[in-house]
């Protein structure tokens, strides 16, 4: 009997206790709670993977009996699909529920989504944080006064990879964006952020769905330091085109949103006709910035008294069992559901003081949002993903991590603290212990194909010869001229006229100088192209004032001769064949030079043209020869204009020449040897000068070597046929007076001989 009773007892406690928690629980509120989330999304972010971390994070704050007295979170899931009209519908659904009355909003997690809901959020007094999106116009409280988010915007990113940039000197870069709404203000933060960086924008392009012209600007552009700012399915697009226009390969590298799925190339895509391998080798070594949303601190405690590690592991489970994907930015979600547990527990305490409570909350009354908004913005915890604070736009400023794709998957390299950056303690870049960036053949890329401009000079040996070759020739040529005034009374010697042949030595000293200025450039550094042009200017008026003076001597000596020997009227001519009536001639041909040459150059002055030849390979870079050539506006109008005078006065030399040829007064007619000289020089210089003009702008040893072979060729051959003829004369002979010259002979010309011509006053 007192064991019946005993157990009677106990029953009735059992009941008691079970009546008294149906009690405590019917007690409880529930605080509902829109949760959107996007799951069936055929195109940009897919938040599905972020579901089991809210799930997981729900339970963890409803099993707290020191948090939320009296009250449940309960979460009404809505698939937004990563669009406008379905959040909004969401939205409606969710709003028109007399049975569920949401107190705050959890998401969307694409901004496409989100921006829309947080525009309107606040006309029913609803709080709302997001846990990743990045949108940067979701910082303007104007618009979006009631949006909080956990993540940073996706400007956070443009910080980050700007850091990159400065940090491998790429000065050069493009952009390519998919056209959204969040890309385009992202790549408007990013543009301004390149220009104030002094980083050119080569290109900054966008598509929808085809993105082949996009690669074909890149590659006529030579980019390669691509920005890429959109959804993975568009960047397995873009890296599809890349690989068939064959726009891939280690010298570029794609700088990528650090957030796409694990292994994102291998996503199946219908609308991709690439293979996987294939979108993998286009992407290369690619770089990326992801924010650092696990928590770098796994073993410390965090608000749900377990550590990152642990808390890992229960997602991971969670998210097996609910059969979704992994998403990285599950510890954003999880954090975002404990930001509101602890917001709306901070908030009863307040709402007591004002005799308020949550179930006060109401879509038309704005007393219990007051005390939320302060809440939340005055929330800081440990969570999952690192210390939980926000800033006066609602919106945390986190670490990201540098990544890069090394062999079979990505490697966190570095850690990007915007901290650092802000206090200008470092560039923000921070290279993790035993990583490193891996580049092929051990340099990063470049931003653009390394030029070297290589400027071809002679050779110094060429050089060496030819100047020495041209001082023996103005040795040789000081020494005629010696030879000349110290024989001048021998009758040979003064009956070839010594003092236009003085003039003559004089000319072809100036040819021989001209040598040295052809090949002057070897003597200039790179920096002195002023000095060049002027090096132009000085040879082409010595030149040319040096060939009329050499060439003009002769012939005009030989027009003396054919006018002595073809002239019926001898007896008045003689009086005008003196030698100062030579020089007078001569200086007639001189004026003419020197008055072509000013108009020349004052209209269209010679210059230094760097000439760049086509370039070749070498370790990575390509080398480009350049060449110094002298130039100007219509140089070969003007140069073929300055030939063809020169050519007449040859042709007149030739004509003299073979008119005197049969005079037989060999000390007073040069016609034979001004005849070879002539041919030399015409012989000489149409070889030479098809193939100076040739390879003038290809080799410049070849250029030089054929300028300066002519030039000493066929003035020391002329200046050899000239003199060495009267030195044998002179040894040969011995001295004899002008009166007894045996070289006083008659002429067997087919012109009329004239009797006096011996008596000539030849000065």
């Amino acid at each position: 009997m007192q064991c019946y009773s005993c157990k009677a007892t106990l029953c009735i406690s059992l009941l008691i206790g079970s009546l008294f928690l149906s009690v405590v629980q019917s007690a409880t509120v529930d605080l509902n709670v829109g949760a959107y989330f996007e799951f069936n999304t055929t195109s940009g972010w897919n938040s599905a993977g972020v579901w089991p971390a809210v799930h997981l994070a729900a339970e963890h704050v409803n099993q707290r009996s020191d948090l939320l007295p009296g009250y449940k979170l309960k979460l009404h899931r809505k698939d937004t699909r990563c669009s406008d009209a379905y959040a909004i519908k969401a939205l409606i659904e969710q709003l028109s529920d007399p049975l569920a009355s949401i107190v705050a909003l959890l998401g969307p997690g694409c901004s496409i989504a989100a921006e829309p809901v947080a525009s309107v959020a606040h006309f029913w007094n609803l709080i709302q944080v997001s846990y990743s999106a990045g949108s940067p116009r979701l910082s303007d409280k104007s618009r979006y006064p009631n949006f909080f988010r956990i993540n940073a915007d996706e400007t956070n990113f443009n910080v980050a990879i700007v850091a990159l940039l400065k940090r491998f000197n790429w000065s050069r870069v493009a952009v390519v964006k998919q056209d959204e709404g969040i890309f385009n203000d992202v790549n408007e933060d990013l543009q301004a952020m390149l220009k104030k960086e002094g980083i050119t924008l080569i290109a900054a392009n966008s598509f929808v769905d085809n993105p082949d012209n996009v690669i074909k600007d890149l590659k006529e552009k030579d980019a390669r330091i691509i920005i890429s700012l959109m959804y993975e399915d568009r960047c397995r697009k873009l890296m599809c085109s890349a690989y068939k226009n064959d726009f891939y390969g280690p010298h570029l590298v794609w700088l990528l949103r650090g957030w796409y799925t694990e292994q994102w190339w291998k996503k199946y895509d219908p609308d991709v006709n690439c293979a996987a391998d294939e979108i993998k080798q286009t992407a290369g070594d690619y770089l990326a910035t992801e924010e650092i949303i696990f928590s770098t601190n796994r073993n410390a405690k965090t608000v749900a008294d377990l550590t990152p590690n642990e808390l890992g592991h229960l997602y991971e489970a969670r998210r097996q069992n609910l059969s979704e994907q992994e998403n990285s930015y599950a510890p954003y979600g999880y954090d975002a559901i404990w930001c509101l547990a602890l917001a709306l527990n901070r908030s009863i305490a307040v709402l007591a003081k004002q005799n308020f409570s949550l179930t006060n909350f109401s879509y038309k009354s704005n007393e219990v949002l007051d005390v939320l908004y302060e809440s939340v913005y005055n929330t800081k915890f440990h969570g999952m993903s690192g210390y939980v604070q926000f800033n006066k736009n609602g919106e945390r400023k986190n670490k990201m991590w540098i990544e890069q794709m090394q062999g079979a998957k990505e490697v966190r390299v570095g850690i990007y603290d915007p901290l650092l950056r802000l206090n200008f303690v470092t560039d923000g870049l921070t290279i993790l212990p035993n990583k490193s960036f891996q580049w092929p053949g051990g340099k990063h890329p470049t931003d653009q194909l390394i030029k070297i401009y290589h400027r071809q000079r002679i050779n110094t040996t060429l050089f060496i010869v030819m100047v020495v070759l041209a001082f023996v020739g103005i040795l040789m040529a000081l020494s005629f001229l010696i030879f000349n005034i110290q024989n001048r009374a021998y009758s040979y010697i003064k009956m070839s006229s010594p003092n236009i042949n003085n003039i003559m030595v004089v000319g072809c000293i100036m040819c021989y100088s001209c040598v040295f200025l052809f090949g002057a450039g070897i003597l200039l550094e790179s920096t002195q192209v002023d000095t060049y042009s002027t090096i132009c200017k000085v040879r082409l008026w010595v030149m040319t004032v040096g060939f009329t003076v050499a060439y003009g001597a002769m012939f005009v000596k030989t027009w003396r001769v054919y006018r002595i020997f073809t002239n019926t009227q001898m007896t008045r001519e003689l009086g005008a064949l003196r030698d100062r009536h030579l020089v007078g001639i001569l200086v007639v041909l001189v004026v003419v030079d020197l008055v072509y040459l000013a108009v020349w150059q004052s209209m269209f002055p010679l210059t230094t043209d760097i000439k760049e030849l086509p370039g070749y390979m070498e370790e990575g870079a390509i080398v480009i020869p350049v060449l110094w050539v002298c130039d100007c506006e219509h140089l070969t109008t003007w140069l073929g204009c300055l030939h063809a005078y020169k050519g007449l006065l040859l042709v007149i030399g030739l004509f003299l020449a073979w008119e005197t040829r049969n005079v037989s007064f060999p000390a007073l007619n040069d016609s034979k040897q001004i005849g070879i000289s002539v041919y030399n020089v015409v012989l000489c210089a149409s070889i030479a000068a098809p193939l100076e003009l040739a390879l003038s702008q290809q080799n410049v040893n070849v250029s030089f070597a054929l300028t300066g072979a002519v030039i000493n060729i066929c003035t020391s051959f002329s200046l050899g046929l000239l003199f060495f003829t009267k030195i044998h004369a002179i040894k040969v002979e011995p001295f004899t007076p002008h009166s007894q010259d045996p070289y006083r002979a008659s002429t067997t010309s087919s012109s009329r001989a004239h009797p006096n011509c011996p008596a000539c006053k030849c000065e």
